[in-house]
C-alpha cells in the first residue's frame, strides 16, 4: 500500500489529507444525526401526547427538563404565545409564533448541517486531485518517449501507473463521500420534517385554545348582560 502511494507522486498527499477530512467529518457526523433522531423521537413523541391533551404547560415543563436545540423551537413558539395571547387578532398571533419557530428552527438547521459543506468539498475536489495527477502522470509518460530513442512499454509505464493511481484514489475518496453527504441530507430533511409536523400540531393547539377561551369569555360576558 505504502508502495502504491509512493507511486502515485505527490499528488497523493492532498488525497490523503481529503481522506482525512472525509472518514473524520463522516464519522462525526453519524454519530450527530443519530443522537438527534434518538432525542427527537423521544421529545417529539411526548410534546404530540401533551399537544393531544392541550397541556401547553406540560410542554413547556418537558422542554425545560429536556434542553436542547429542538426544545429550544417549541419553547420560542411557547414564549411567543405567552407574550401575545391578549392580542386580538389571532392571525397576527399564529404568524408571530410560527415566526419565532421557524427562527429558532434555522440555529437547528445550522447546527445539523454542520461540517457537510466540508464533505462537498472532498467529494468535488478529491476528483480534480485524482485527473490532476492523471494529466501530470501523462506529461511524464510522453517525456519519456520523446526522450528515449527506442521507447519500450516499461519507458513510459511510471507515468501512466502514476496517473492510474492518483484517478482511483480520487475516485475511491470522493464516491463514499458524496454517498455519505446525500445519505446525511435525507436524513437531515426527515427530522426538519419531523420536527415540523410537531411544532405545526403546538401551533394549531395553542391557537385553537385562544379561540375557545375567548368564545368561553363571550359566551359569558353575553350572560351577564
Amino acid at each position: 500500500m505504502i508502495e502504491l502511494i509512493r507511486q502515485g507522486s505527490w499528488f497523493m498527499v492532498p488525497l490523503g489529507l481529503c481522506s482525512i477530512v472525509g472518514l473524520a467529518v463522516i464519522l462525526d457526523r453519524w454519530f450527530y444525526l443519530r443522537n438527534a433522531q434518538r432525542e427527537l423521537a423521544l421529545l417529539a413523541g411526548k410534546i404530540d401526547g401533551l399537544v393531544d391533551r392541550g397541556d401547553i404547560d406540560g410542554v413547556r415543563e418537558f422542554c425545560n427538563e429536556n434542553p436542547g436545540l429542538l426544545a429550544g423551537i417549541f419553547l420560542a413558539g411557547i414564549k411567543k404565545y405567552k407574550q401575545l395571547k391578549t392580542e386580538p387578532n389571532l392571525d397576527f398571533i399564529q404568524h408571530e409564533i410560527n415566526k419565532g419557530m421557524e427562527d429558532a428552527s434555522i440555529i437547528n438547521a445550522v447546527d445539523l448541517e454542520r461540517r457537510l459543506p466540508l464533505l462537498a468539498s472532498v467529494g468535488n475536489v478529491a476528483p480534480l486531485f485524482g485527473f490532476a495527477g492523471t494529466v501530470t502522470g501523462m506529461i511524464s509518460a510522453f517525456a519519456e518517449i520523446a526522450a528515449a530513442a527506442n521507447p519500450d512499454a516499461q519507458t513510459v509505464a511510471r507515468g501512466i501507473q502514476e496517473a492510474l493511481v492518483t484517478t482511483a484514489s480520487g475516485l475511491i475518496i470522493a464516491i463514499p463521500a458524496v454517498l455519505a453527504f446525500n445519505y446525511f441530507s435525507s436524513r437531515i430533511d426527515a427530522l426538519n420534517a419531523r420536527t415540523e409536523e410537531s411544532a405545526n400540531g403546538l401551533i394549531d393547539m395553542m391557537v385553537m385554545t385562544l379561540v375557545e377561551q375567548r368564545s368561553k369569555a363571550n359566551g359569558a360576558h353575553r350572560e351577564s348582560r
